[in-house]
């Protein structure tokens, strides 16, 4: 196992933004950026048979840790300043939050690894005062001062200071700057927000992560002709690029900006004529004995009638389904109360699936099923609610599941019938078909449906009522 040597980054910490950190007073830390500093006392040099030449120490490896134990400096090498024979490494920056020094390594110029800070559970602790993990916190523009006790390395193994080796390789490497942006139509404008990075080049992986709602900066190993970055967010068209080492360089001083454009709509049916979909996304419906009819308006043509054992089927749609945030609005009338389905995709366990008029316990009622697991009563990832007696008219109907905004939603005719704060994710439906007008071969819609939009995202009432009244 090496150490790899890197050259020190302006921060850091790249994955924990915006945090709050507490100090050993459980006092909130003010959140900002603050500054480290390594001094380093050296224990017992005279009683070594092995003298170093202060003058020739060049610089540290460190690594650090969050709060949470995630690594936010890995064998970083910092450079040494002598002043006055004393040696302080040049500053690091990092988010204000509470820390730990976990490795300090010095380095002479040659790369010789010549003192190193012992391990608490290392045979060497014993011979230092405060083995690491140091604990230590950085508060907003402020600067700590970190003082690790360093022995010689001299007739000493790495095991002796709980090390797995005191190697390393000079590995090249370099920074880039990137922002994503989303439109945000409640402020009619663009913001930040949080995305999924690959850096790959050919099939090596150079880095994959997550992007803050910040500016962030990336490292990357520059042994490489071409690098191919792909940013991924739920409910938007995926980002891919291709860059040249020194295109991307650029991208330090001036922020690669990326701007996602948001998939608006999974699927959409409205049945003019055919059951083809109309979101370009060529989710196309296999009609199964369903008629074409007049919908609501009386325009012929322009819905399905489902007579008890009819239905359509879209091949593999639990591929392309959203897992985390879901609407569904389509028309419907019934012809009767009883156990009928209008959507159902996985009716078994982890379930999605619509039933309207559904006769239930000598009642009519109205399902939404999302991530249901199958078990009774009103569990997570399932809602339902008992409307007016039953009629055969035609009703729109809005499902909604978020789990960002941490509800599900049932609205009839623009009105909302039912909220619920216990939301599941759907987890089991790649491959799966979604059947119109069935639960998988029974339960069969007796009725008309016609209008079947599918979003990716949770509907504000504006357009909810948009669409009921249009």
């Amino acid at each position: 196992m090496k150490i790899y040597l890197r050259k020190i980054s302006l921060y850091c910490l790249l994955f924990v933004v915006g945090l709050l950190s507490c100090n050993d007073n459980n006092d909130p830390i003010e959140e900002g950026i603050g500054s480290l500093e390594f001094e380093f006392n050296i224990v017992n040099e005279s009683s070594n048979k092995f003298a170093i030449n202060e003058e020739d120490l060049s610089s540290a490896i460190i690594t650090i840790e969050s709060e949470t134990g995630e690594i936010v400096c890995d064998s970083e090498v910092v450079k040494f300043y002598n002043f006055d024979n004393s040696y302080i490494t040049e500053p690091i920056s990092l988010l204000s939050g509470t820390y730990k020094l976990t490795g300090f390594l010095i380095l002479n110029s040659t790369d010789d690894v010549v003192y190193a800070a012992p391990l608490e559970s290392s045979n060497n602790a014993y011979l230092v005062n405060n083995p690491l993990p140091i604990e230590f916190v950085i508060s907003k523009d402020d600067v700590k001062k970190v003082t690790p006790e360093v022995l010689t390395t001299y007739e000493s193994s790495p095991d002796d200071f709980g090390y797995s080796t005191f190697g390393f390789e000079n590995v090249e490497i370099f920074d880039f700057l990137v922002t994503v942006f989303k439109y945000n139509e409640a402020i009619s404008n663009f913001e930040l927000t949080e995305a999924e990075i690959l850096v790959k080049s050919s099939e090596t992986t150079l880095y994959n992560g997550t992007v803050g709602a910040i500016t962030n900066k990336i490292t990357v190993n520059d042994n490489y002709p071409n690098y191919e970055l792909t940013i991924e967010k739920e409910g938007y068209y995926s980002y891919n690029g291709v860059f040249t080492s020194d295109s991307l360089k650029k991208h330090l001083a001036n922020p690669l900006t990326i701007i996602l454009e948001q998939v608006d709509m999974v699927a959409y049916y409205p049945f003019n004529g055919n059951a083809v979909d109309e979101s370009d996304n060529n989710n196309d419906g296999i009609v199964y004995g369903a008629t074409l009819t007049n919908d609501r308006n009386g325009i012929a043509n322009s819905a399905y009638h489902f007579d008890g054992d009819d239905y359509i089927e879209i091949v593999d749609f639990g591929n392309v389904i959203p897992t985390k945030e879901i609407t569904i609005s389509m028309w419907i009338n019934s012809e009767q109360s009883k156990a009928q389905s209008q959507l159902m995709l996985c009716p078994n366990t982890d379930r999605f699936g619509i039933s309207i008029n559904y006769y239930h316990d000598s009642q009519n009622t109205n399902f939404f099923d999302y991530g249901w697991l199958g078990e009774g009563g009103n569990p997570p990832g399932r809602i339902y609610f008992r409307p007016e007696p039953f009629d055969t008219d035609w009703h729109h109907y809005v499902c909604i599941s978020s789990i960002s905004q941490s509800t599900m939603d049932i609205y009839k005719d623009g009105v909302l019938q039912i909220s619920e704060s216990d939301p599941r994710e759907l987890l089991n439906a790649a491959g799966k078909e979604l059947k119109i007008g069935s639960n998988d071969g029974f339960g069969f819609h007796n009725g008309d449906i016609d209008d079947i939009r599918i979003y990716n995202y949770a509907l504000s009432l504006e357009e909810i009522l948009d669409l009921y009244n249009e």
